[in-house]
Parts: structure tokens; sequence; C-alpha cells
């Protein structure tokens, strides 16, 4: 998807045609013009939703307990 955001012109993928309906497709256009007339930017937000996706794959109790003990061996 094309869109026009803060002046430049960006692409929104959305994805390939084989495993994405058309319908969700066009359930997820609709969403990120639903975006944009509220002044988000949907690539943005997609790469937020990412982001935090692959903080909460990481973060496993075996994660944050090295974390802990690190940061407090010290102590």
């Amino acid at each position: 998807m094309r869109y026009r955001f803060a002046g430049k012109q960006k692409t929104l993928s959305i994805g390939k045609s084989p495993y994405i309906s058309l319908t969700e497709a066009r359930e997820k256009r609709f969403e990120a013009k639903k975006l944009l007339a509220d002044g988000i930017d949907p690539s943005a937000k997609k790469q937020e939703g990412k982001r935090i996706a692959a903080y909460l794959a990481n973060n496993t109790f075996q994660a944050i307990a090295e974390d802990w003990h690190n940061t407090n061996k010290s102590k």
C-alpha cells in the first residue's frame, strides 16, 4: 500500500498473496487508513509491534533471572 505521511511517500507491505487472503488484505488496508486519519504512521506502528514481539519472545524467566543476577551479583 502506498501512502504519504509527513510529506513523504511511503510503502506498507501487508503480506504476500498466497499467504494472505484478499479480504484480510483489505481489512489491514482499512486499519492502516484509519491510523493515517488519526495522524499515526502505519509503518512505524508495524515496526513497533515487531519490536515488542521480539522483546516478549526474549522475555523468558531465564533471561530475566540472568539479567537480575548480572545486575545484583556485586551486592
